[in-house]
């Protein structure tokens, strides 16, 4: 898993912070109570309010992962509500 985070991380840089957190630290204790990340590995796409956009658990899948941060910053436009 090693490798192919830091190709993920390599490839994000400039774009997005990518943060490896043990699980066993207290930093690790708080993110999985405050995330419910349940199994490693887990992944979690914030957005810059600290809210989830993605989280998975499991098998990584790096182009998706890319796909949901390359749409925080170019969001779908949505459309107008008219009252």
């Amino acid at each position: 898993m090693k490798p192919a985070t830091d190709n993920f991380e390599k490839d994000l840089a400039g774009t997005a912070k990518v943060l490896r957190i043990d699980f066993l630290s207290m930093v690790g204790h708080s993110t999985i109570r405050q995330y419910e990340a349940k199994i490693i590995s887990t992944n979690l796409v914030l957005d810059p309010y600290r809210g989830v956009v993605f989280h998975q658990t499991g098998t990584f899948d790096s182009d998706f992962i890319k796909s949901k941060v390359i749409g925080l910053q170019n969001p779908e436009p949505q459309p107008m509500n008219y009252l």
